[in-house]
């Protein structure tokens, strides 16, 4: 194979070695089994990796740090380097208080200050590891135009691998990478989830004048919403709308500074709500899953007959629990552990779940696996789906709540299975 100067997009579900492709063509050791070896003849120097997980690749306390990190590896000038600055704010897409820490920051957002720290490099090289896949429609097109811009100004290499299919239609070529090849891909096609009916809800949710920031930074403003009978509910908006925030007051973990809200299954008693991180490693911190459902079961929510049940419907949809069980949280591939960890949560005393960004790093495959998954479970569960993967909640719920313009829709017909 061979990468002329462009923009590349190579698909993969998740599984199938894009990281380790990553590693070995850059020339950085790779730890775990390996079905293939690479042999690179030449490559263009310096290289810029942008990783999956955009918390792995910020360093500084700062937004505006760590806008000058890059910088200053390269630059000693002060007055270039305060200039060059101002430039990569205007890229980053949306404005805030530059002393802010980025760990405040959405996860779209982060991918965005990693997109546009990484193009600030002196990089001939620039591969990308599912590092847009927290990215709505919108902000995804005009980032994906600004590394445009870069490659022709600059005459760039970028390879980005990515686990969404729809992915391939912003490259100059279109690749794709499987267990047993690596082809061009000279067109594609239209990928579409299959119809059902979903069965009527009986949740609630209510919320008046719902307001929240941090440090003066507003998240949530005045945010209103009432709905009924909902089976499971989308939330969707922009990246940095407030969409995780929002999850976070519902689960209880944060407290509004305004407003109320409410959330009921039509019973005498409060729901229990569980919850799955979009970054689901902090579920577990330095623990593993076998512990971890240890410790939900000595806390009472997951009772012995429903573990022996959860761990067959591991196997049944592809999770060996064997293999991941005892290994920490940044061990297990994202995919695997998002799914495994949807799983065991859906076999618990929970009467609402809350996922956010549940389809991030799955290929379309596994898309289709964690949809049918889903469409069980909402035989008796309720679900709310925070994501910006708007087709997948689309097709997931039978509210959709946007924070964009605090508009609630319920859907006349809704399609799952």
């Amino acid at each position: 194979m061979e990468f002329t100067p462009g923009l590349h997009v190579i698909y993969g579900e998740s599984g199938v070695g894009k990281t380790n492709f990553i590693r070995q063509l850059i020339g950085l050791p790779f730890a775990g089994k390996t079905n293939f070896t690479l042999d690179v003849h030449a490559k263009p120097e310096p290289v810029q990796m942008i990783l999956q997980n955009p918390e792995n690749q910020i360093v500084s306390p700062t937004i505006k740090a760590e806008l000058a990190f890059s910088l200053e590896c390269f630059e000693k000038d002060n007055e270039t380097i305060q200039a060059r600055i101002k430039g990569l704010k205007k890229k980053l897409l949306f404005s805030t208080d530059w002393n802010r820490h980025p760990i405040t920051l959405s996860g779209g957002e982060k991918e965005l200050l990693n997109i546009v720290t990484g193009f600030s490099t002196p990089a001939k090289l620039i591969v990308i590891d599912d590092g847009l896949s927290f990215l709505n429609e919108r902000y995804k097109q005009e980032i994906v135009d600004q590394i445009k811009k870069e490659i022709n100004q600059n005459n760039l290499i970028v390879l980005w691998f990515t686990s969404e299919y729809s992915d391939l239609r912003f490259g100059h070529t279109a690749n794709e990478l499987t267990l047993s090849s690596f082809a061009n891909i000279e067109s594609y096609r239209s990928l579409q989830y299959p119809k059902s009916k979903m069965k009527p809800g009986r949740m609630s949710v209510t919320s008046e004048n719902l307001t929240f920031g941090y440090d003066n930074i507003p998240l949530l403003k005045k945010v209103t919403m009432r709905g009924k009978n909902i089976r499971s509910l989308g939330l969707i908006g922009l990246n940095g709308s407030g969409k995780t925030t929002l999850a976070a007051i519902m689960l209880g973990l944060l407290k509004p500074s305004e407003g109320r809200l409410k959330i009921d299954l039509g019973t005498n008693s409060e729901p229990a709500i569980g919850y799955l991180d979009q970054f689901p490693e902090r579920l577990l911190g330095a623990d593993t899953l076998s512990n971890f459902l240890v410790d939900l079961e000595k806390e009472g929510k997951l009772v012995p007959a429903k573990r022996v049940q959860c761990l067959k419907t591991l196997l049944n949809y592809q999770v060996n629990w064997n293999l991941i069980k005892d290994r920490y949280a940044l061990d297990i591939p994202w995919s695997a552990l998002r799914l495994a960890l949807i799983i065991i949560l859906t076999h618990c005393e929970y009467d609402i779940l809350i996922l956010d960004e549940p389809t991030f790093g799955l290929g379309w495959e596994q898309r289709l696996i964690l949809y049918r998954y889903l469409h069980k479970i909402l035989l008796n569960k309720h679900l709310i789906i925070v994501s910006h993967d708007n087709e997948f909640v689309n097709y997931c719920c039978d509210f959709i709540f946007s924070l964009d313009d605090q508009s609630l829709i319920r859907k006349e017909k809704v399609y799952l299975g």
